[in-house]
């Protein structure tokens, strides 16, 4: 697997969109011109890409949240390479590299009843601090979250893929990569 920073993907997001990702992206994709847009944000957020055997697999990004070293943590996988580790190989790998540079402390939340995102977040290191009341709006209902957080001070997991890191240190202004 490798992790590149988003480029032009407007094709990628337009045909392989899949009902359900626009809980995970922070743009809807209902057609061409709507992939362009999306792309325009992505390419202009602290987001990288996912490439798993030359192909577009996903994203994870990172946000910072305030000025207390703190940083708010996403990802989101195309359907068909979901199951495979990417995402939990990618969160561990940004998290690692994001905690070793400037940040302290990186939170992730996701919906109480998805169980792929909390091993993706338990195998990136993350621990279930608590839940959150009606945290997200999905199409036209509030939900519950569950908040996980990472320490700087927390134990370091490893990837269980192999990842190239050069464009994560590079992002998160790492000197070392």
């Amino acid at each position: 697997m490798e992790i590149r920073p988003w480029g032009h993907h407007t094709k990628e997001l337009f045909e392989r969109y899949t009902p359900g990702l626009e809980r995970q992206l922070p743009c809807a994709v209902t057609g061409l011109s709507s992939a362009e847009q999306c792309d325009a944000e992505l390419r202009n957020a602290e987001v990288l890409a996912l490439w798993y055997r030359d192909q577009l697999a996903g994203v994870v990004g990172l946000t910072a949240a305030d000025q207390h070293a703190i940083g708010w943590c996403w990802y989101w996988v195309f359907q068909d390479f979901r199951s495979r580790g990417i995402a939990s190989a990618a969160l561990c790998v940004v998290a690692n590299a994001a905690l070793s540079t400037q940040w302290y402390r990186l939170e992730i939340g996701y919906q109480t009843n998805n169980s792929a995102s909390a091993r993706v977040a338990e195998t990136a290191g993350f621990i279930v601090e608590g839940y959150e009341r009606q945290k997200f709006i999905w199409g036209d209902t509030r939900v519950d979250a569950v908040l996980a957080a990472r320490l700087a001070t927390d134990p370091w997991p490893q990837p269980k893929l192999t990842v190239e890191l050069s464009s994560v240190a590079r992002l998160l202004g790492s000197e070392s990569g």
